[in-house]
């Protein structure tokens, strides 16, 4: 056991600290069995209902569990759009999230800005330590950016 969390330390020290990533639903990670409860708490709908937050729990590895899906409703066109954000590109996500105090900024009729608080896993302390997912919706151009 001691091996696999020195390997672990050493992947999550191998990433940048401020590291997140947006990517593809289409992933283990983005799968409907890892939706967080209660689900009440695990969901967050904007925009008269064309925006939502769901916060996920994969349950493993125990200090990086959490990712946030964010699925939208074009601004034109029928269909919908998914994006999962991570902790980086691995697949690793954050120690914790805390998805009832998220908030919302509309910088445009197509872009909003959301602010969640989160946690990441320290190595060096073996602790979590308080950070802020910030990233930008823009649902004209189907795209999210990490602020």
């Amino acid at each position: 056991m001691t091996v696999l969390r020195s390997l672990f330390a050493a992947m999550l020290l191998a990433a940048p600290a401020a590291a997140q990533h947006a990517g593809d639903c289409d992933t283990w990670q983005a799968n409907a069995r890892n939706l967080a409860w209660p689900g009440e708490e695990a969901t967050r709908v904007f925009e008269d209902g064309a925006v939502r937050l769901i916060a996920l729990d994969t349950g493993e590895p125990a200090v990086a569990w959490a990712h946030l899906m964010v699925t939208w409703a074009p601004i034109a066109g029928p269909g919908s759009f998914c994006s999962l954000i991570s902790l980086n590109e691995r697949g690793l996500g954050f120690a914790g999230m805390v998805l009832p105090e998220v908030s919302v900024e509309r910088l445009s009729d197509t872009q909003s800005q959301f602010t969640l608080p989160i946690q990441r896993h320290n190595p060096d302390s073996g602790l979590s330590d308080d950070a802020v997912l910030r990233f930008t919706l823009d649902r004209d151009l189907n795209e999210i950016a990490i602020n």
